[in-house]
């Protein structure tokens, strides 16, 4: 099944030779020195080029064995792949010209007023798998000083003093108004509760010691799990919506004048 190949050592020395001179065979499928001319670079040692001809020799055999074993194991139809072969690069063409073509003309910039628009329209779609909440949070060590003013800045919005205080002393902090998914924000803040809902129902602030750590949490808002998400929290995912739509339809149109303007160019016809 395999043909003898010369070592790589042999045909560095024999470079000149018939290029179409025979290196290794595999039954009918042939490697030739032109198949490895160009395959070693400049500066390349005597021992690394030998090491990478013999290299690429092998795995050309084996290669060649593996499919040698498909064409006896496989049946005929699995084994012909040209059509899915040339099916797939066909795809693949067309899709590298539909984002190329999708990439210059889309309009990816989405007013406030078409996201309130969908919003409106869709709001049951929006209906919530787990509870969410709007906090703003502190985390400190254990002896961090001024912890009593903590409390007080956040209840009071006093971002400007919270700010100075978290840059000299907090471990970690956030005072932006966001919203979090409550199963995410109990992996960063250790809230213990069996009865989520009911906890956001009466709570709006949390102060936790744990781990040399004192945690402190001012929940501004909160939504319960089947309630609709508030347009803020799916701002960002109703954006992406809207744009993908605009991509199918852009998508849709290119497909069309494509075909109109080769039927006025009569480039076909069907028969």
């Amino acid at each position: 099944m395999i043909g003898v190949f010369f070592p790589a050592c042999q045909y560095l020395q024999e470079q000149t030779r018939d290029k179409e001179a025979i290196i290794a065979r595999v039954q009918d499928r042939y490697l030739y020195y032109s198949d490895i001319d160009g395959l070693i670079g400049e500066n390349v040692s005597e021992s690394d080029s030998t090491e990478l001809v013999n290299h690429y020799i092998e795995t050309w055999v084996r290669r060649n064995l593996l499919l040698l074993k498909a064409e006896e194991v496989l049946p005929e139809t699995d084994v012909d792949i040209e059509g899915k072969l040339e099916d797939y690069r066909e795809s693949l063409v067309i899709f590298v010209l539909e984002q190329e073509l999708t990439k210059r003309k889309l309009d990816t910039l989405v007013e406030e007023t078409e996201i309130k628009s969908y919003y409106e329209q869709h709001k049951e779609s929006f209906r919530l798998k787990d509870n969410l909440l709007k906090a703003k949070f502190v985390i400190v060590g254990k002896n961090a000083p001024k912890q009593d003013s903590i409390k007080w800045w956040l209840k009071k919005n006093k971002k400007e003093a919270l700010q100075t205080y978290c840059e000299e002393n907090a471990n970690n902090y956030s005072l932006e108004n966001k919203w979090y998914l409550f199963s995410n924000f109990t992996q960063r803040i250790p809230i213990k509760t069996s009865d989520p809902a009911t906890f956001l129902r009466k709570n709006s602030f949390f102060q936790k010691e744990e781990n040399f750590s004192q945690y402190y949490v001012k929940i501004d808002d909160h939504r319960i799990k089947g309630d609709i998400a508030p347009m803020e929290y799916k701002k960002e995912d109703i954006a992406k919506i809207i744009v993908n739509k605009r991509r199918i339809e852009l998508i849709k149109k290119i497909k069309d004048e494509v075909y109109d303007e080769a039927i006025n160019s009569e480039s076909f016809e069907i028969y």
